[in-house]
């Protein structure tokens, strides 16, 4: 469900990657949130 709202956002230009690793890294779960980003991305 997580992983479907990020590829959502991403889509429909709700956010940007910059604000996503910024936010990540703010709540410390950059390293566990990093294969997300980069499967939204592929």
């Amino acid at each position: 469900m997580a992983l479907e709202a990020l590829r959502d956002g991403w889509s429909q230009r709700k956010l940007t990657m910059d604000a996503l690793w910024h936010c990540a890294s703010a709540d410390r779960v950059a390293n566990v949130m990093r294969p997300y980003l980069e499967s939204v991305t592929a």
